[in-house]
């Protein structure tokens, strides 16, 4: 926890700190020893902390939740989704979850992200890989129907 001092505002020490880097002043790039005595001129800014990083696509970001999910948590993707939406343990006891964990499953299943779970449980429905091979090798109708068919 931030101490406030008694000369320094308590607001300065909630300040920001600055994202654009100051402009520097250099001398002109020139090979004769006279262009060191001008005026500096101002390029633009360069900023050494900072490296571009490309975006990645959504097939690697794929891989690499995946990846962390088998390789690191040990987990099978079904585990994952158990353990990201349960609220009581074993006994019946509430799940203790941290702030990032409450915020993410509460932004999803309240609607406010771009796919919502009626969504997802629809493309679940329809999904390819939820539809057995028959012998014969023709796909079936979808395993988990959520209508079944009365006769």
């Amino acid at each position: 926890m931030v101490q406030s001092c008694p000369d320094v505002p308590d607001d300065l020490w909630r300040s920001p700190t600055p994202q654009t880097p100051i402009p520097t002043l250099q001398p002109p790039p020139s090979s004769s020893p006279s262009s060191f005595m001008s005026a500096p001129t101002a390029q633009a800014p360069v900023n050494s902390t900072r490296k571009y990083t490309p975006r990645l696509t959504h097939e690697k970001k794929l891989q690499l939740i995946f990846e962390t999910i088998q390789d690191v948590a040990e987990w099978s993707f079904a585990e994952f989704l158990y353990y990201a939406f349960r609220t009581k343990d074993g006994d019946g006891n509430e799940v203790s979850r941290t702030a990032q964990h409450a915020a993410i499953i509460s932004r999803f299943l309240s609607g406010w992200d771009h796919h919502l779970p009626a969504g997802i449980i629809d493309l679940w429905l329809k999904h390819p890989d939820g539809r057995p091979k028959t012998r014969s090798g023709l796909t079936a109708e979808p395993l988990y129907s959520p209508t079944p068919p009365y006769s």
